[in-house]
């Protein structure tokens, strides 16, 4: 059928067997081996997003490689030039579409408003690789969608399940932005007031977050509690002090640590060795 390719690994859709403004391709693989690198192009009027849901694939842009790893998206930018160059693709499951902006006011047939939104969206996306979220919610999407374009063709249901899911996904990349921007504050505001006792009452007003959200959120971010990071950056910042010259009982200090010992203590757990021993290994390499 026009359009329509099935070969041992992969399923693809293209025109005329998709027939909605927009999309261009949508297509499935699953392979079990190593396939054959994809050569350098490009999709005319075209974005690509590649969905990896199991496995690894690297694609390269320019002179560099981008790793994708499951439940990662890997992004082409409008028109951009993309490969697998060197690298074949790798062993894995993963769906990819080329969405076609072209015609930004009626983008899969949707109402003016919402097809504008959802370009100008998509248009915006100034990463290559990115964790599509929430993982479950979008890989069910992606399945319902590709399987109904599949077997019924463009349908109604069809376009509702992929509208769907590109709201679902740009709405999260909005959202994880925004607190990115939040949390790069807060590190800010941290690194500025190493000097005093760090609440988290103090942190939660600094980036406008309710603490028990805060500490919800914290770890997630940062990979460590609040209270352990704001040690781990004291203590770079003891680093600091020690080899301009500060004494180990001055650093604590000016790090509020209420000991030396302390201090000491907290320094060890961070580099698995004392102060002394730390400076005395960086002045006699």
């Amino acid at each position: 059928m026009d359009g329509l390719d099935y070969s041992q690994d992969k399923i693809t859709m293209e025109k005329p067997y998709l027939s909605v403004l927009g999309l261009d391709c949508f297509g499935h693989a699953k392979f079990h081996r190593a396939a054959d690198p994809l050569s350098t192009h490009f999709h005319e009027n075209c974005v690509e997003i590649v969905f990896v849901l199991k496995g690894q694939q690297i694609y390269h842009i320019g002179e560099t490689a981008y790793t994708v790893d499951g439940g990662e998206a890997f992004f082409s930018f409008l028109e951009q030039p993309h490969s697998s160059d060197g690298d074949g693709q790798g062993v894995g499951e993963f769906y990819w579409m080329q969405l076609n902006l072209s015609r930004p006011e009626s983008f899969l047939g949707l109402n003016r408003e919402l097809s504008l939104d959802l370009t100008e969206k998509l248009r915006a996306i100034d990463r290559h690789v990115f964790r599509f979220q929430p993982p479950k919610e979008i890989k069910l999407l992606l399945e319902e969608a590709f399987t109904e374009f599949l077997e019924f063709g463009t349908t109604p249901l069809a376009i509702s399940y992929l509208s769907l899911l590109l709201q679902l996904m740009l709405s999260n990349m909005q959202e994880n932005r925004l607190e990115k921007n939040r949390f790069s504050e807060l590190e800010k505001y941290i690194d500025a007031h190493l000097g005093e006792t760090l609440r988290i009452e103090d942190l939660s007003a600094a980036c406008h977050l309710s603490p028990s959200t805060l500490q919800h959120k914290f770890k997630d971010y940062f990979g460590r509690t609040p209270a352990e990071y704001v040690n781990y950056r004291k203590i770079q910042r003891a680093k600091e002090l020690l080899l301009d010259g500060k004494t180990i009982t001055e650093t604590a200090m000016l790090l509020d640590f209420n000991t030396s010992d302390y201090f000491s203590t907290v320094f060890r757990k961070f580099n698995g060795i004392s102060p002394s021993s730390w400076l005395f290994k960086k002045r006699n390499p």
